[in-house]
């Protein structure tokens, strides 16, 4: 809902990775981590999604709000979006269905086949520098087929990835 009102990013997994970098009190993660039960507009939104979301609108762009919420939390790191566009993910079932949106993939009852976006989403310089310079490309959180791999098919990233002397890390539960 917030993208489409708001023509942002997903923010989901972004917060979750501001909250694991982040070096606050604990109580700050629940804050941020805490989903309003409502019978308003507010209900399912989380805190966090909600800071960032306005931290986006306030500053103009994801990656200027991205630093600016971090700045707050006290992030012992860098967190960078691969992209500034709202790109919409597409899902290609094991029967031949097509299902848009990552929410819809997700709750979809069907076998993903692959994932792809609608259109090819503009890949920011400072995603492509940060993998160039990068010691360890550390692949974690979400879903593999709605939050990492999505990241993995851009043609750029991957171009990026393949020349980058770093090490691959993947974290999983």
């Amino acid at each position: 809902r917030l993208r489409n009102e708001f023509n942002i990013p997903a923010v989901g997994d972004v917060r979750r990775i501001l909250i694991s970098l982040s070096e606050t009190e604990p109580l700050v993660e629940q804050l941020l981590n805490y989903r309003f039960k409502t019978t308003s507009d507010l209900d399912g939104h989380t805190v966090g999604n909600l800071l960032l979301t306005a931290m986006t609108n306030i500053t103009g762009n994801m990656s200027v709000g991205i630093k600016s919420l971090g700045k707050v939390l006290n992030l012992k790191g860098k967190v960078v979006p691969f992209s500034e566009d709202n790109a919409i993910l597409m899902g290609e079932m094991t029967d031949g269905s097509i299902i848009e949106g990552e929410h819809n993939i997700t709750q979809c009852n069907k076998q993903i086949k692959r994932v792809f976006y609608k259109e090819e989403p503009k890949v920011s310089k400072e995603a492509l520098k940060a993998i160039k310079n990068a010691d360890l490309i550390v692949l974690s959180m979400g879903s593999v087929f709605t939050s990492i791999i999505p990241n993995l098919v851009c043609k750029e990233i991957i171009e990026a990835i393949d020349k980058s002397k770093a090490k691959i890390m993947y974290c999983c539960n």
